[in-house]
């Protein structure tokens, strides 16, 4: 398992509108040799480890080009803003896509919840 680290950073609190705070990670200065998509992953945070649903890709939703990378952390309360993390993509979910509503979206996002639940706790 490969790992990374990353600071975590403000973005446009469109996850926790949607009921899904993610976190944010500053990704310029990071050599990603993984694909756009959605991926089960493991988290550090300080000493302990979550589960938690990683976001690689560009929000179609938001008409976006660039990729970004966000981390809904299953189980996790607290603020991690300008924290570093440690965090490894374990399996891919499924591919970018884009959606046709927030509705939409958030219906995707808790069926990859599930799944990224599944996958860490087998």
């Amino acid at each position: 398992m490969k790992w990374y680290n990353g600071k975590v950073i403000h973005g446009e609190k469109m996850g926790r509108f949607l009921g899904f705070p993610t976190i944010n990670i500053y990704t310029k200065n990071l050599s990603l040799d993984f694909k756009t998509g959605i991926y089960a992953a493991r988290v550090k945070v300080g000493e302990k480890q979550y589960a938690g649903s990683l976001f690689y890709g560009p929000r179609l939703i938001k008409k976006e080009t660039e990729n970004v990378l966000e981390i809904f952390l299953l189980d996790f309360e607290g603020d991690l803003y300008e924290k570093k993390i440690e965090f490894s993509p374990v399996k891919f979910i499924r591919e970018v896509r884009d959606f046709s509503s927030l509705e939409e979206l958030a219906k995707q996002m808790e069926e990859d919840v599930k799944k990224t639940r599944e996958i860490i706790e087998n």
